[in-house]
Parts: C-alpha cells; structure tokens; sequence
C-alpha cells in the first residue's frame, strides 16, 4: 500500500524509507505503551476485548448523548450565523466538533470551551503528524521541522460526500424527520432506527478510506495467497486497497451499497458521537460545496483531505 506524502520525504540528502511492518507497531508505542490493547494477541487480546466491549455497551454509552447534542447544538449556532454565501472550512467545524465532544464526555465540562478544544488540537495534530510521519521517515526531526497539519476524519469525508450528492442528502433529511421530527433529539431509544444514517457513516468509512490500513500478529501458522506465514508474523491488512477495488464496490458512493464493518472497542461511541452531529447539521442545513474545488486525500495512519474543503450552507425552512 501506498502512504503518500508531500514535501519532505528526502532527509539529510537521503531518501526516507518505509519502514518495515515489525517496526510499524512501535510508531505508537511513545503514546499508548506496549501494554496497550492494540498491542494485545491471542487469549488476552480476546480477553480484554471482551472487557472493553461491556465499558462501550449501549447501555453505558446512554450518559453521552446529552452531552454529544449540547456540543452539536453549539457547532449549529456557529453556522446559523453565516450567509448561504460565506465559504465555510468543513474540516475545521467537524474537527472542533469531534475534539469538544470526546473532550467534553470523557475529561468534563470545561472542554465546551473553543479556546480550550482548539488548544488540545494543535497538540493532537503535532503528536498525530510526527507518528504519521515515521511511516516513511523513522528519522526525528529537527527543531526547525514543521511536522503539523490538520487532521480529519470520518464526518468531514461524510458531510463532503453529502453535499456533493444531493440527493443522498434529501433522503437523509426525510428519513431524520421521520424518525425524530423537526426538534427531537438522537437518543438511546431511537438511535438504533436511522438506519440510513448508519449506512451514510459506513458509506463514508469506506469512501474516504479513513482507516486505510490495520496491523495484527499472527497468533497461529497459516499459508495465504502460497505464502507460509509463521506464528508471530507482523501483518498488515491493505484495508484501503479492498475498499476501493471496483470489482467489489462498483459505484463510487451509494449508502445502500456497504456491507462490511469497522470494528474497534469505541465504535459504539464514535457510531453515537458522529450520529448526533450529522443529524443535527442534516436537520437544520442544505449543505453544497463551494464550486470549483478538486478535493484530494492524503494517506497516512488516517485518510484526510489534502486541503481543507469549503461549503455553503443554508437553513431549511
């Protein structure tokens, strides 16, 4: 697989090399430690997991949506005060959503705060960038060395694909207003009843290739494609390169289309948190795109647009 980066892949007159998969897993090390799940095999891996998947559990997952929703309704504020034609950067409105909500649900109330959340992004970005940038460059770099830029994720890529195909967006709206009417809110007892909405996420999952790669090791010997693949092998899974293979998928973006998962111990509240944002800007907004942009991504540990993307909205009547 490819992770392609821009300028700067050539350090102290040599050519950066991609590293190899059994180095790979120490990109995170520095972050979340060795005795992290991610790091996790065979019966304990199975173990904890378990454990994790009761901690995410829909029941226990029921004290965030007020939360979720009180941060979306602030994010709406921020755009109802814009013209149908002031040019608005998507990334930045669903990265703030995204950092207050998590900040806001798991560290407390003091995260509502713009200047707080903004503050936490730019370190987020700088610790995100510097592991991204060791996929192909394992040298550190220097004082001098800017290694920051935004970082997006999968409600960008969703509300991109949204306002670039409006008639998705239409039988969005319809199906929210069905299921929640003009001003009810995504709840516990609800929630499970957007199913279109669900498959728009998933649909943006994969389209964006938002995790365009994975990496376990191999708990047993196994023989695959006439390759014997030792116990104990690091592997990576080209996730991003089944998602985007047309044999499988051969329209570009039809939420009626996915039937794969994305399955990580906090999908329950990642699934809860991007729900209610994207209800709540469907509801209240027709979304487009400003005209006249070429929208790129750029891979790494995470798929995100190359440049920021910019949209018009406009409030529904």
């Amino acid at each position: 697989m490819n992770f392609s980066h821009d300028s700067g892949d050539f350090i102290a007159g040599k050519e950066a090399k991609p590293l190899p998969p059994a180095k790979l897993f120490a990109l995170f090390e520095p972050s979340i430690t060795k005795y992290s799940i991610q790091y996790a095999n065979g019966e304990d891996g199975k173990s904890r997991r378990f454990d994790f998947d009761k901690t995410f559990s829909h029941e226990n997952l029921v004290i965030y949506y007020d939360k979720f929703q009180k941060v979306a309704e602030d994010i709406v504020k921020k755009l109802e005060q814009a013209g149908p034609d002031d040019h608005l950067p998507l990334g930045q409105y669903m990265f703030l959503f995204a950092v207050k909500a998590a900040l806001v649900g798991l560290l407390g109330d003091s995260f509502h705060d713009d200047v707080e959340a903004l503050a936490f992004k730019d370190s987020y970005d700088i610790a995100w960038e510097e592991m991204n940038r060791r996929l192909v460059d394992p040298y550190l770099p220097s004082d001098e060395d800017a290694r920051s830029k935004s970082f997006l994720k999968v409600l960008t890529w969703t509300v991109y694909f949204l306002a670039a195909n409006k008639h998705f967006q239409e039988l969005l709206y319809q199906e929210l207003v069905s299921v929640l009417g003009l001003d009810g809110d995504v709840s516990h007892h609800n929630i499970s009843n957007l199913k279109y909405l669900r498959q728009i996420l998933d649909e943006g999952l994969r389209c964006g290739v938002v995790a365009p790669w994975a990496a376990r090791f191999e708990d047993v010997d196994r023989t695959l494609g006439g390759y014997f693949i030792p116990k104990g092998t690091p592997v990576i899974h080209a996730l991003g390169v089944v998602l985007t293979d047309e044999k499988i998928w051969p329209e570009p973006h039809n939420p009626y289309g996915f039937a794969g998962k994305r399955i990580c111990p906090g999908y329950r509240f990642a699934y809860v948190e991007a729900t209610i944002m994207l209800a709540t800007i469907i509801r209240n907004f027709e979304v487009t795109l400003v005209p006249g942009q070429t929208v790129l991504p750029k891979h790494g540990l995470v798929t995100h647009p190359k440049e920021e993307i910019w949209i018009n909205v406009m409030k529904r009547k």
